[in-house]
């Protein structure tokens, strides 16, 4: 008797999981297929070259990459350097005397004596310390990378050229601040995206993404828009255009990230697929006067400014006194129009919403410059 109540309670215990997909709780706690962090910390590490030291910000971007390094025997020979624990003194010793050893030349009682500092009006860190003591060290004999997920750069801002998922520092400063070739390459040939997209480029469902989660997966977003962009310079067109289509289906669906996919098409000047994609926008936010305006720009970019006309005066109707690019575009459409009246009034609109405004006025004097006889008075 005791047995098969025992076996009872197990069976109604068991009852949400036997619920499955149905259930969403079960959802969100299911692991199947979610190799969302295994995947991430893999390619940071594939796209490195030999004997690589990579600098990392924390705990997201940093234990998937040990646990390939120590379980998966995979890139041993980089040496990661987690910059939150780079503060501490045990752990600087650790990188200069534990193998793949660190180029650091500075005994323990140095590197017990680092502290910030202050230099040309701001402070330097102790990790800041330690990262300019390592490069020197290494003499650029060791290939060195930045995580993206890094928020404060150290004065290194000008040597980082995106790689994907990690800048290359180099010793000098960089013309261009992406490789859009090796970018490409590790975006499209080497990364792997099992749990977040499909084979087929549409996004996988099947997998939960807790905020932390889709945090993390929006640097792919980031990082793609900069490498088509920097295709697309190198005259790589129809690359750039495939990868743009993977951008945007596996962006997020927030209004700040789907606006800067929209302008990304547009500075691709894909005129059609950007006016469509704020079209469809508009669905989500039915009356956005940024989103109407964005359809009329398209419009007039593409030739067609009387249909543009119409978008733009929704957009300036409803939010009237917001975007200035919206007057200003309207304006200009008039005055070419030979509507220097409307162009006029759409100007003085926005200058008393926003008195004093430079733009405004500097736009007004310019469409409409003042009469022969007024410009006498005021000299």
């Amino acid at each position: 008797a005791g047995a098969a109540v025992a076996v009872a309670g197990l069976g109604v215990s068991l009852l949400p999981l036997l619920a499955g997909a149905d259930n969403q709780n079960f959802h969100r706690h299911d692991r199947r297929g979610n190799y969302l962090a295994h995947d991430y910390g893999y390619n940071m590490l594939v796209g490195l070259r030999p004997d690589a030291i990579l600098f990392t910000n924390g705990d997201n971007d940093t234990f998937p990459l040990w646990y390939l390094q120590q379980v998966e025997k995979f890139r041993p020979d980089v040496r990661v350097i987690n910059l939150s624990l780079l503060q501490t003194d045990w752990y600087a010793r650790q990188l200069r005397d534990l193998p793949p050893k660190v180029p650091l030349n500075l005994t323990n009682a140095q590197i017990s004596a680092v502290a910030p500092r202050r230099e040309k009006n701001r402070v330097v860190s102790e990790k800041e310390i330690l990262v300019r003591a390592i490069l020197e060290a290494n003499q650029w004999m060791r290939p060195v990378y930045l995580a993206v997920t890094v928020p404060d750069q150290m004065g290194l801002s000008e040597q980082l050229q995106m790689e994907g998922l990690t800048f290359r520092i180099h010793p000098r400063a960089v013309k261009s601040n992406v490789n859009a070739e090796v970018g490409y390459d590790n975006l499209v040939h080497k990364y792997l995206y099992r749990g977040f997209m499909n084979a087929d480029g549409t996004p996988d469902t099947r997998v939960y993404k807790d905020e932390q989660a889709r945090r993390l997966l929006q640097n792919y977003t980031a990082v793609g828009v900069r490498v088509v962009m920097g295709m697309n310079e190198l005259g790589r067109r129809e690359e750039a255009l495939g990868l743009m289509r993977w951008v945007q289906a596996a962006a997020p669906d927030t209004r700040p990230i789907q606006m800067a996919i929209g302008l990304s098409w547009e500075r691709l000047a894909a005129w059609d697929v950007a006016r469509a994609h704020y079209e469809k926008l508009l669905t989500q936010y039915p009356g956005d006067p940024e989103v109407l305006a964005q359809v009329g720009h398209t419009l007039a970019a593409a030739g067609d400014s009387t249909a543009a006309v119409g978008w733009l005066e929704k957009g300036r109707a409803a939010g009237p006194g917001r975007f200035f690019n919206t007057y200003a575009e309207l304006a200009t459409i008039y005055q070419g129009q030979k509507k220097s009246d409307a162009a006029v009034a759409v100007l003085t609109e926005w200058l008393r919403y926003n008195a004093g405004d430079p733009r405004g006025q500097e736009l007004l004097a310019r469409l409409a410059p003042p009469a022969p006889a007024q410009a006498r008075a005021a000299a």
